[in-house]
């Protein structure tokens, strides 16, 4: 059994919500989310989620009827974590990736990856003073979850 799965379209409506809400100039950018129901490290943080342009491979292999030309993005969520979170910190996780991406309309491919300005993103800390207190309280939920595994 695959430890990754399609998410739910109730993510994919709160991730448009989400692009919505803080007007995020990504129309036209395809992004698969998957959900990972494998822990993951990054420095010795649980990571609740990450993003990954897609190569060419990737997209050709992702490409269908409706979208000819594959994702852009494959969005990874922490199945066990975001399962066990409220709806708030779950839009903030979403928020916080879909600021990495960037698009460069002068290129062929307009679509890119940034990496963090701070410890997240300056507009992310700006329009929530409590992201940094809501992180730790996601990553004292991973700490609980994983750490009864052991």
């Amino acid at each position: 059994m695959s430890r990754f799965s399609e998410a739910p379209e109730e993510i994919y409506g709160m991730m448009k919500q989400v692009m919505e809400e803080k007007a995020l100039p990504y129309e036209g950018a395809q992004i698969k989310i998957l959900m990972d129901s494998k822990k993951k490290k990054s420095k010795g943080k649980y990571c609740f989620a990450s993003i990954k342009k897609a190569n060419e491979k990737e997209k050709f292999l992702t490409a269908d009827n409706i979208n000819p030309d594959g994702c852009d993005y494959f969005l990874f969520i922490d199945e066990n974590i975001f399962d066990n979170i409220d709806e708030e910190d779950k839009k903030r996780i979403l928020y916080h990736e879909l600021l990495h991406i960037e698009r460069d309309v002068e290129k062929d491919d307009p679509w890119k990856l940034r990496d963090h300005e701070i410890t997240g993103f300056h507009d992310e800390v700006d329009g929530d003073p409590d992201v940094f207190r809501a992180w730790d309280r996601v990553a004292e939920i991973a700490v609980s979850i994983y750490e009864e595994d052991k």
